[in-house]
């Protein structure tokens, strides 16, 4: 008798130790969550092609925006027709050499849009005719430094788009060497160095206070993959701007590699579209490296670092997605190192 009270009263404490313990887990799990409610990450998955997702509960208007871009109908990926609408500083010079050497390589053709300044099509019927004189041919890789075109708003499949980025801040320092280094009386895109070519950069910005836009284009990665409608080309709705870039990003650039990592960027091509970028990761050196630059203090970095807050929030969506990629192609990171 004595035994059976005894075993009874073990079990109704271990039942209550299991309860407890239950309750303990449930708090603790309850404190988690509610720590997490104030952080706005989205998780990041990618589909089968590889191309990136990111998904969450919508806490901002902006968030909101984006997931309503991001889920707006597309039609197919046309593969027979590739397009590199490269970023200045961004090892385009570099690139496009070596896309004249794979085309001889891989027999496929290229075609090369020197660049004029302008990054826009124009309206939609220059536009519309830019798409269809692009429809011409097929199996080429085009190069032409404009903001993103969406085919699809004009009944048309997108091409393979990708690109190359950069890090917002060490590439508006380049390029404002590389132009004072290069531009000529009477170039359009050079118009603005004539305030500024005998500066520094830190000059440059101190000087110009009213006018900064001498000195740099400070959204035009956000530009870029945003394209050409309003909330991509005002600046008071940059904060909107920046959604559409990053849904453009997702749903039609099959890859944005980073100079940071170029030699990772050029093998996740050749895995990804042998048939035009085989032999690509053999060709990662690059090519018009500025140098004499003078780097600008502290007080002009942070400066500069805020004016470039949207093309800093498009360009850590961008090397997040990258990351992610390169895992899911199977490569190694430390490659880039080699």
């Amino acid at each position: 008798m004595m035994r059976r009270h005894t075993e009874q009263y073990l079990k109704r404490n271990l039942r209550c130790n299991h309860i407890k313990l239950v309750l303990v887990l449930i708090l603790v799990l309850i404190v988690i969550l509610h720590k997490l409610q104030g952080t706005s990450y989205p998780a990041m998955v990618f589909n089968s092609s590889g191309i990136s997702r990111f998904f969450s509960q919508p806490r901002t208007a902006e968030e909101s925006l984006y997931l309503k871009l991001l889920k707006k109908p597309k039609l197919p990926l046309d593969t027979t027709r590739v397009f590199y609408n490269g970023l200045p500083k961004c090892g385009s010079t570099s690139h496009v050499v070596l896309l004249a050497k794979l085309a001889r390589r891989n027999k496929f053709k290229y075609v090369y849009k020197r660049s004029t300044g302008i990054k826009t099509t124009g309206d939609e019927a220059q536009t519309l005719s830019y798409i269809k004189d692009f429809m011409k041919q097929s199996n080429f890789v085009r190069y032409n430094d404009i903001y993103f075109v969406d085919f699809n708003s004009y009944n048309y499949s997108n091409p393979i788009y990708y690109n190359i980025a950069r890090e917002p801040y060490s590439r508006i320092v380049s390029l404002y060497y590389y132009k004072q280094r290069t531009c000529r009386p009477g170039l359009a895109v050079c118009l603005d160095m004539e305030h500024s070519k005998n500066m520094t950069f830190d000059e440059c910005i101190m000087n110009n206070p009213d006018n900064l836009n001498y000195c740099g284009a400070f959204r035009e990665i956000m530009r870029v993959f945003c394209g050409t409608s309003d909330i991509c080309l005002n600046n008071t709705l940059s904060h909107l701007g920046v959604q559409q870039a990053k849904a453009n990003i997702a749903k039609h650039y099959q890859f944005v590699g980073l100079l940071e990592e170029l030699s990772l960027s050029l093998l996740a091509l050749e895995k990804l579209f042998p048939k035009y970028f085989t032999g690509a990761a053999l060709g990662s050196g690059r090519a018009n490296v500025g140098k004499n630059k003078v780097q600008p203090n502290k007080e002009t970095e942070s400066t500069i670092k805020d004016l470039l807050r949207y093309d800093f929030d498009v360009y850590y969506f961008i090397r997040a997605r990258f990351y992610q990629q390169i895992r899911l192609l199977g490569l190694n990171e430390s490659y880039s190192a080699q």
